[in-house]
């Protein structure tokens, strides 16, 4: 879901009813833009609170959250000093790393306009961006 917000009962129970177990709010829309602009992209996701299906639970309050982000921002620092020196080694050591391969081709379906009705300067402003579909 678009975030941040907190979940109603009626949506976190309806989340489970379609199985979910986890509810992410923090990767729309930056992850189908990275996508669409061939930007190999991930995220590290880690939990705040419990969603408000936990009758027995108080509600989760701002302060709650903000406390467990505390903490989550420190183990997040401490997993990307652990591994961004093996990640930046192979993207520099193995240009055809699997990273960065599925990305490769996808903006191609970024523009729709049937190329008939593309004028010459709209494609003029947008080749910096689509090069190598122009």
């Amino acid at each position: 879901m678009e975030g941040p917000a907190f979940s109603t009962r009626a949506e976190s129970n309806l989340y489970r009813s379609w199985g979910a177990d986890v509810i992410n709010m923090t990767c729309i829309p930056e992850s189908k833009l990275a996508r669409e602009a061939e930007i190999t992209y991930a995220i590290v996701c880690m939990a705040t609170d419990y969603d408000a299906w936990r009758e027995s639970e108080e509600s989760v309050t701002v302060a709650e959250v903000m406390k467990t982000m505390k903490v989550n921002a420190a183990n997040a620092k401490a997993l990307l000093l652990a591994v961004l020196p093996d990640i930046e080694q192979a993207v520099y050591n193995d240009p055809e790393m699997a990273l960065t391969k599925p990305e490769a081709g996808s903006m191609q379906y970024a523009f729709q306009q049937a190329p008939d009705k593309q004028s010459s300067s709209g494609r003029s402003t947008l080749s910096f961006i689509f090069s190598n579909y122009f």
